[in-house]
């Protein structure tokens, strides 16, 4: 059977993006295989894998909005900007009120201009910026236009704020919640993130690996948990690959 196509993973908190390729890697009887955009380690929610000879529609994700809802905690930054990272500034937060993080988060809707974290995959004279990090050397990074569609603040239960926000693809959501509170005059990291859509793909119809394990140990040979090439190109718009 052709395994070319797209599957839909609900990637689970605390393993990478490559963590979950792997793991595809061992399960499926398939050559060229990858993902259409990495989710931080923290994160959860929708990944889009593809694998076979639909490997060759990756770049048509690349301008596919995302939907994300977020959790940021007030009073404290971090060096990577989400919980994963080491507390760098603490500050008081007790004077930010809902209507504050309201008329901040209206702020950013539109086109904006972002600095990637200094923690991110984001490539600076060939290497990524996380190694530069990691060895405790600045770089000197320009930032990136990106589009802001929407940003809702759904609850504020102090120190915590959480939004939904639509965004372009190549939007940090880390840079996005500290600019929040930078705007409130109050330090703020992601404590969690979940990726609910990619365009028309939602979490929604995503498979947990543990899922997809227990199908393949059934031998579900005709991979029902896989989104065909005809149907892919259908939801993108395209008639042929």
């Amino acid at each position: 059977m052709d395994v070319s196509g797209a599957i839909l993973i609900d990637k689970p908190a605390r393993i990478t993006s490559y963590d979950v390729i792997r793991e595809l890697k061992r399960l499926l009887p398939v050559q060229k295989i990858g993902h259409t955009g990495t989710l931080d380690p923290l994160a959860t929610g929708l990944m889009v894998v593809l694998t076979g000879t639909a490997t060759r529609l990756a770049q048509y994700f690349l301008r596919l909005n995302k939907v994300y809802n977020f959790t940021i905690k007030l009073g404290e930054e971090t060096d990577t900007l989400d919980s994963d990272g080491t507390v760098t500034k603490t500050c008081d937060y007790s004077g930010v009120r809902r209507e504050t993080l309201q008329d901040a988060a209206a702020s950013f809707q539109g086109t904006i201009e972002q600095y990637p974290p200094v923690y991110s995959a984001v490539k600076y004279k060939g290497r990524p910026l996380y190694q530069y990090a990691r060895k405790g050397q600045a770089v000197n990074v320009r930032p990136r236009t990106v589009n802001v569609l929407s940003l809702t603040m759904e609850d504020f239960v102090p120190p915590y704020a959480v939004f939904t926000a639509e965004v372009s693809s190549g939007t940090y959501i880390r840079s996005l919640a500290k600019s929040i509170g930078d705007v409130v005059r109050c330090c703020a990291h992601v404590t969690s993130l979940r990726r609910l859509s990619v365009g028309s793909f939602h979490v929604e119809e995503a498979v947990q690996l543990q899922d997809m394990r227990q199908h393949l140990e059934r031998n579900d040979t005709q991979y029902s948990f896989l989104i065909d090439k005809e149907t892919l190109l259908k939801k993108l718009n395209y008639r042929s690959l």
